[in-house]
């Protein structure tokens, strides 16, 4: 009886794959239709609920045995047709039919040789996602793996692949994965390409791709392995968008439309973003766009954008007046770039306490990163020459110096070169063994540098 069995499924096997064939759907059909899936109802296990446990244990028994044996074998098409039965009939006993679905299918097209027949198996191979997705929601999370399995079979589908990617990276929003927005922003360069999108919007685009990369580079700051990987997806959604964004593009795109709406917020910042990213911040264009956002907007990311502008231009003092709202700014890593600005601002003009206190608060924002201590350091060496009445207490302020660069050099390894260079310049001017022996003092002792610095160190003479 079990042999006869066996042979019967291997003979149904056989004709399934022209059955499947009718599953045909049109993929613009499939297109229009996404986000407007209706759900299934009805019984978990269907009208039978008997005979769909016992197809699904069947076709699971079956997949598995083909699965141990490495997906090598003829086993698993004794699944196919307990497996179709399930997919019909209890569409709802488990999401295991459409991941085991993907699998089936996916046999059924390596080994279909007439390629009409094996586009109809792709057609049938996306309704399974899309019956997923009717059975079960999470239709975002659906959707990216959907457009992702299409590309292995139509890498060129650009709208359909386009169209699919966006509507999971709508749903998904932050939550998108990083392989889903790196693949979907391929097929966007590729619809602005073949301008079936308008740069204006391929621009939208790409600033909502970043803005998904930005926040999950901060969620993952302390994950080293997921940060690296949004770093790349960042770097390659810049380097994608590089040849439609000189800064003649993005005058000739915002300058009329900011010229039609000179008060829409909305579109001065994106002008303030874009103009920001692509280093075209002399242009009078994002000038007038940051002066008009402040106006309109007094908020501490519009402060930041002027303060940023007086900072270039090297107007310290009016740099300063707007870069204080930047302690303000919601965003950590914002928050520490204006804060940085700030530090650099005081010590342009000489305020060393502010200037310390504004790095320290940029610390507080950003602990990983390395400059606002090699910007302290630099704030020591240059006191020493302010901070001592002799060899020993002026040059003891070296010691301080190089403390910050030390800390540099370990929070941060891309500061690490800097900060060496730094230390090697001042480790020369530590006081020497006989100026430490001359007021003593001992190697290896704590001593407190006075002067505005008050902080404590440990003396080591120069080398």
């Amino acid at each position: 009886m079990k042999k006869m069995m066996r042979v019967s499924l291997m003979i149904s096997a056989a004709f399934l794959m022209f059955e499947l064939l009718l599953f045909e759907t049109p993929v613009q059909a499939q297109i229009t239709k996404i986000g407007e899936y209706e759900q299934i109802t009805g019984p978990r296990y269907g009208e039978d609920s008997v005979t769909c446990t016992i197809n699904f244990s069947l076709y699971r028994e079956f997949l598995k045995q083909w699965k141990q044996a490495g997906g090598t074998g003829t086993v698993i098409e004794e699944a196919i047709v307990p497996w179709r039965w399930v997919f019909h009939n209890c569409p709802l006993a488990s999401q295991n039919t459409y991941i085991d679905g993907v699998s089936i299918v996916e046999y059924m097209i390596a080994k279909e040789n007439d390629p009409e027949k094996k586009e109809k198996l792709v057609d049938t191979l996306m309704m399974v996602y899309d019956q997923r997705i009717r059975a079960f929601g999470r239709e975002g999370y659906v959707l990216g793996r959907k457009a992702s399995n299409l590309i292995n079979h139509r890498p060129n589908a650009n709208e359909e692949l386009y169209v699919t990617f966006r509507r999971s990276v709508e749903l998904l929003g932050n939550e998108s994965e990083a392989a889903i927005i790196a693949q979907y922003f391929k097929y966007v360069e590729r619809m602005a390409r073949e301008e079936k999108i308008s740069k204006e919007e391929f621009f939208d685009l790409y600033e909502e791709a970043i803005e998904i990369v930005n926040f999950n580079l901060d969620k993952f700051k302390d994950d080293q392995q997921q940060a690296s990987i949004w770093e790349s997806i960042g770097g390659f959604i810049e380097q994608t968008l590089e040849p439609y964004a000189s800064c003649e593009d993005l005058v000739s795109i915002f300058s009329k439309k900011i010229e039609d709406n000179p008060e829409d917020l909305e579109i001065l910042y994106k002008v303030i973003r874009l103009f920001e990213r692509k280093g075209c911040t002399d242009n009078p264009l994002y000038l007038n766009s940051t002066l008009m956002a402040y106006k309109l907007d007094p908020s501490p990311l519009s402060a930041f954008g002027i303060g940023k502008m007086y900072f270039r231009n090297k107007e310290f003092t009016k740099s300063i007046e707007f870069l204080k709202e930047t302690e303000k700014l919601e965003n950590p890593s914002d928050r520490a770039d204006g804060l940085l600005l700030l530090a650099t601002s005081y010590k342009e003009t000489s305020n060393l306490i502010k200037a310390r206190e504004s790095a320290l608060k940029a610390i507080q924002a950003r602990p990983g990163d390395g400059q606002p201590y090699i910007l302290i350091g630099d704030l020591y060496a240059a006191s020493a020459k302010d901070c001592g009445t002799n060899d020993f207490n002026t040059n003891a302020v070296y010691w301080t110096a190089v403390d910050k660069y030390l800390e540099a050099r370990r929070v941060d390894p891309s500061t690490a070169e800097e900060a060496t260079q730094r230390i090697n310049i001042y480790s020369r001017h530590f006081p020497s063994v006989e100026t430490v022996f001359f007021h003593g003092y001992t190697e290896g002792e704590s001593y407190r540098v006075e002067c505005w610095i008050n902080e404590n160190t440990i003396i080591r003479p120069a080398k």
